[in-house]
């Protein structure tokens, strides 16, 4: 596998631009202050779950772009419709189970009166 050197900040600062997104927009998509969206940019490195997070945001497939050469990326599915599509699942799945408990709580209720 060949070695990419990628400085993960600069490129999801370039993304951001991309998208016609200011500072203060990213940071408010990502749920953080305007500061960590600027230390962000800096960083070489980031943590995965937060890279999944800012890809969602951004719709951009970062997980693709950093680790993977471009031959691997050819014959990868996009990673990020993959982790929306399984957020979703299991979303819809706790709406469902929080559903049914309300329905049972409903019933203990109207049955106790």
């Amino acid at each position: 596998m060949e070695k990419r050197e990628i400085h993960i900040g600069k490129l999801i600062r370039q993304k951001v631009k991309e998208k016609g997104l200011s500072i203060s927009d990213f940071a408010a998509l990502i749920n953080r202050e305007r500061s960590t969206a600027y230390n962000i940019f800096k960083q070489p490195t980031i943590d995965i779950n937060r890279l999944i997070s800012i890809s969602k945001v951004l719709q951009y497939d970062f997980l693709k772009e950093v680790y993977l050469t471009n031959s691997e990326q050819k014959n990868m599915p996009d990673t990020i419709n993959i982790t929306i599509q399984l957020t979703n699942i299991k979303t819809k799945e706790l709406h469902e189970n929080l559903i049914s408990k309300l329905n049972e709580i409903l019933v203990l209720l109207i049955d106790s009166e």
